[in-house]
């Protein structure tokens, strides 16, 4: 029966996936100007991508999903989450906004890395992984859709640049064991993370009540409730709706209520920073957990190229996730003092791997695109404790505490 059920789910996901690829073609067919979309353009094909160096040897590239309505609302919200007046496209959907800012991504990739990668998108060359959320699968296709217009015996519709690219599904982006109150996903993830609710509480529990006591009277649906749950959990989850509330209406050009303004931009995005630390980083258990297994698959990919073994891509790795996914990886990877806490739509992390043509040394470049940055440029990044670059055998051995997992199941002690 759990087979037939899991067939069963599996199918219905593979069907789900396929029908994104119509949200692709009709992006890319035309994109409605309302005022506020940008305008897509075509890549430039005919010069070298400004990152594509003779030493360049393969790229992964994590990046997080375009705008996107609200997932959570508080109750008397003039945004709700449900209201397709205001979000045509669902709760938690990709916004037009979205789909273009992930379509100019692709673009970018491809001015970026144009010449080391292919005009042609060639299967064995590029591979791309999504989480099972709609946004994700949304964002890759149109990734790729900006990454690879078709060319020559490509081109099947000529009023439809546009060619049909695989997006794969994986789970070792464990994005929902943070936001999840079920321990069941992970014990031992959520063991750890109420020792470091703790310790936010300690920290910030004071500004945290503050804020929301203040907000409660406009967020509540009776306007004179003014009883808070002070429970740090409670005031965690009610501060991420708070946020979410506020932040993605913004984004899309809404104006938010007067009374926002005591607490969005500030207080609020710098606790919700703190959240977000306290969520995913409040120890190495909680990020080896959350991000390991899809470091270390990235990790295996780089060696696999560097010994040149068959590889699900021999040039590139696209994820495409979320801000969760985004500040793991950077915590990983040693940012702390640089590291974006606060991820924005459209924003990637790159990871280059490089091997001197005199030297044979292999190094590994990081560079952070910010999706909210006019011209999408790529910004290069230390990573603490390394040279920079950073030498490949070096990165191995400062970050081998996050991963090596071989029963990731049993790390959770999941029985």
């Amino acid at each position: 029966m759990l087979k037939e059920t899991k067939k069963s789910g599996l199918y219905w996901l593979y069907i789900g996936a396929t029908t994104l690829v119509l949200v692709v073609l009709v992006v890319v067919y035309h994109v409605a100007e309302n005022g506020k979309t940008p305008v897509v353009s075509s890549p430039t094909l005919d010069r070298p991508g400004s990152r594509a160096a003779p030493t360049l040897q393969f790229v992964a590239v994590f990046s997080r999903h375009g705008n996107r309505a609200p997932i959570f609302s508080y109750p008397t919200s003039e945004f709700q989450k449900d209201d397709t007046k205001v979000w045509p496209h669902g709760a938690g959907q990709l916004t037009t906004i979205g789909r273009v800012q992930m379509y100019k991504l692709g673009e970018k990739f491809r001015s970026l890395y144009n010449g080391f990668l292919s005009e042609l998108y060639r299967p064995g060359d590029v591979v791309t992984y999504s989480t099972h959320f709609d946004r994700c699968f949304e964002s890759a296709q149109l990734i790729l859709a900006g990454l690879f217009p078709p060319q020559g015996f490509q081109v099947w519709n000529s009023q439809l640049l546009w060619q049909p690219i695989p997006v794969l599904y994986t789970e070792r982006d464990h994005v929902m064991i943070v936001l999840s109150k079920e321990t069941r996903y992970c014990s031992k993830f959520h063991k750890e993370k109420k020792k470091s609710l703790a310790r936010y509480e300690r920290d910030f529990g004071y500004n945290l009540t503050r804020m929301l006591e203040y907000a409660l009277p406009f967020t509540s649906h009776d306007a004179g409730n003014t009883k808070l749950n002070t429970s740090i959990v409670s005031m965690w989850a009610d501060t991420y709706t708070l946020w979410e509330s506020l932040v993605n209406p913004e984004m899309e050009g809404f104006q938010l209520p007067a009374w926002a303004s005591k607490i969005y931009p500030q207080p609020i995005t710098s606790l919700i920073m703190e959240t977000f630390r306290a969520g995913i980083d409040g120890s190495d258990t909680m990020l080896r957990l959350m991000a390991g297994q899809l470091f270390q698959e990235i990790m295996g990919l780089m060696e696999a190229r560097l010994e040149d073994k068959a590889s699900a891509a021999k040039r590139l790795y696209i994820y495409n996730g979320h801000d969760f996914t985004m500040v793991g990886l950077q915590r990983i990877l040693g940012l702390k003092e640089f590291c974006h806490w606060v991820v924005e739509p459209s924003s990637a992390v790159i990871v280059e791997l490089h091997t001197d043509t005199v030297t044979g040394r292999s190094y590994v470049q990081l560079l952070y695109i910010d999706g909210v940055s006019k011209d999408l440029e790529p910004v290069e990044l230390d990573i603490p404790g390394c040279d920079s670059p950073c030498d490949f055998h070096q990165l191995i051995n400062i970050t081998n505490k996050y991963y090596n997992i071989t029963d990731w199941e049993k790390e959770c002690e999941n029985y």
